[in-house]
């Protein structure tokens, strides 16, 4: 091959190389970045968040059954029913595209969901029930708290977080605790 040909191929494949490097680049901007693109997804079978899991769950136990202490405590004989729902794990998968890239690629969380029926006094009972979750730690997260009109409430705990839905009569909590994050 004469010299004019050996640069005519070199100059084609820099320009190969050049095209192939601006189509990787753009497929990683689009998927979150260089790292997205070559490390694998984290999921709720591997096994770090499956330990994580496991050794959180005694402490949400715990915790469920502090909640429903304070919950009997505020309430007394106004308290109807208390149904605790089946604990379960909820795992968020973060976002990595163009316009979101979430610092995390997995987020999960135990949740535990209880409805309070109360036999009467709602509104005085809510307030009540406040100072409960106030006195037993509990931070109201915006607003006034369960006490409040709107009927929703958000409480902080150190590592845990509260939401109460409340109508006339009924109270739905949801309790959460983050576990795994990464």
């Amino acid at each position: 091959m004469s010299r004019r040909g050996k640069i005519v191929l070199g100059v084609l494949a820099a320009v190969a190389c050049v095209a192939l490097f601006v189509v990787a680049a753009l497929y990683a901007s689009l998927s979150g970045g260089w790292d997205d693109a070559f490390r694998p997804k984290k999921s709720e079978t591997d096994s770090d968040v499956r330990e994580a899991r496991e050794k959180a769950e005694p402490e949400q136990v715990q915790r469920t059954e502090q909640l429903m202490a304070s919950v009997r405590a505020a309430l007394g004989t106004a308290l109807q029913s208390a149904d605790e729902g089946e604990p379960r794990s909820e795992c968020e998968e973060g976002q990595h595209n163009w316009k979101i890239d979430d610092e995390y690629d997995l987020r999960c969380e135990h949740v535990t969901k209880v409805a309070v029926r109360i036999r009467s006094g709602g509104a005085s009972r809510r307030a009540a029930l406040h100072q409960r979750l106030v006195r037993d730690g509990w931070s109201v997260d915006g607003g006034s708290g369960i006490q409040d009109a709107t009927g929703f409430a958000m409480y902080e705990a150190p590592g845990y977080q509260l939401q109460i839905q409340a109508a006339s009569r009924t109270l739905e909590l949801t309790l959460r605790h983050p576990y795994f994050e990464g």
